[in-house]
């Protein structure tokens, strides 16, 4: 396949191309549709919010890493999607999905295969898989490592839970310091507009003392949508903060790790449930500790 075909026909009338920001909304439908047939812990699918959230992420990609966003159509109907991002020397494959009655009928490998290209001279690479049969085993032929997820949900109860101090909101005077943690947590940075993503969406919490550091970005209902710290003591403070802000109100925490046990340790304290939830797919780095990666971010 040569990806630098920017539309290159299929067959049986489907023709893969990429993507344009005409397709974002459309592509959110397939992928809505794919992801809920996967969903295990019984969540509802995405919200208006979400659902806007996603848009944007996806157009911005669409954007700043065209080469990386493909859309397969029949007849001007989106049937599939994948999109992934560059950040310095990883690649991460934000979304990979198929409308269910297409799957296992030549549309979902040429997606993969085309986003890949995107992947030539990388050092590194992520994605956050479903739980998806066919998507593990394309994931494990391409070279990802699979890693289990978990998911921390139910009613919080932090009373037992340590104190923490010293965190506050974080400011856009921080993001330099950011910078330099996800890129030793993960071998790469994220980007400015990556975090102002990620600031739309709900607070930033940071811890800034000496000799540690790190931030969380929250989502809307408090939970974390991505973590970076210099340590797990200190990625531990900020979920606690998060948590203590929860109390006595439900709370699902997604894409914690084996990696991550502070986690675990400090979820089950507050009385939640863990339940996996899909893979962490890694080529070229470890699952990092003192770090909760993003669903389509990584």
């Amino acid at each position: 396949m040569d990806a630098g075909l920017t539309v290159q026909p299929q067959g049986d009338g489907l023709v893969l191309r990429r993507m344009r920001l005409e397709d974002v909304e459309a592509a959110e439908q397939v992928s809505a549709l794919a992801f809920d047939e996967h969903r295990q812990d019984g969540s509802p699918g995405r919200d208006a919010e979400r659902r806007e959230l996603w848009n944007v992420r996806t157009a911005r990609a669409v954007q700043e890493d065209g080469p990386g966003c493909w859309v397969m159509e029949r007849d001007g109907e989106v049937l599939g999607v994948a999109t992934s991002i560059r950040r310095d020397t990883l690649w991460a494959l934000s979304t990979w999905a198929v409308l269910p009655q297409w799957r296992g009928r030549g549309t979902g490998r040429p997606l993969l295969e085309a986003s890949l290209s995107y992947a030539s001279g990388t050092l590194r690479r992520m994605v956050s898989s479903s739980a998806d049969p066919n998507a593990v085993r394309h994931y494990i032929r391409v070279g990802f490592d699979l890693h289990p997820q978990m998911t921390l949900h139910g009613q919080v109860d932090a009373v037992d839970l340590p104190r923490v101090d010293r965190v506050r909101d974080g400011h856009r005077s921080d993001l330099e310091w950011m910078t330099s943690l996800v890129r030793q947590a993960r071998g790469a940075a994220h980007s400015a507009s990556d975090h102002e993503l990620l600031g739309a969406a709900g607070d930033l919490r940071v811890v800034d003392r000496a000799g540690r550091r790190g931030f969380a970005h929250l989502t809307h209902d408090g939970s974390i949508a991505l973590l970076a710290a210099s340590d797990r003591r200190t990625a531990n403070d900020l979920f606690v903060d998060a948590l203590v802000q929860r109390h006595g109100q439900p709370f699902t925490q997604s894409h914690v790790t084996g990696a991550n046990q502070w986690a675990l340790r400090t979820a089950t304290a507050a009385g939640l449930q863990v339940s996996t939830q899909g893979y962490l797919g890694v080529a070229g780095l470890r699952p990092p500790q003192a770090y909760v990666h993003h669903g389509t971010l990584l």
